[in-house]
């Protein structure tokens, strides 16, 4: 992880409203440790995430969740549903009642 954080070579004091351009392939290498085999993303780790996507192509990013089995949804959400649109719930446990979320207009 030391080696790919060093190729991002941001200085240790910079303003927090910029920056600096990284490569993709960069990204992709500190994506996968962040990302690949997780289901969920702590929201510190998923800022600055979202600071190295901020500066990539959207072609790019989606292309990198996708490698490391996320969507953009999962990914703007924080973590991996486990039932895939498409797919059937599994019933729930006898006794329990189901659970609805309303899904914001904007997300869909």
């Amino acid at each position: 992880m030391a080696s790919a954080l060093s190729k991002l070579r941001i200085p240790p004091m910079y303003p927090t409203s910029q920056v600096e351009i990284v490569q993709s392939n960069v990204v992709f290498d500190i994506s996968s440790l962040m990302l690949y085999g997780t289901q969920a993303i702590p929201v510190r780790l998923k800022i600055l995430l979202d600071r190295l996507f901020s500066v990539l192509k959207q072609d790019e990013v989606l292309r990198i969740l996708h490698a490391l089995d996320w969507t953009l949804q999962d990914y703007i959400r924080g973590y991996v549903l486990q039932v895939r649109p498409g797919q059937h719930a599994p019933p729930p446990p006898p006794g329990s009642s189901p659970i609805h979320f309303r899904v914001p207009e904007a997300a869909q």
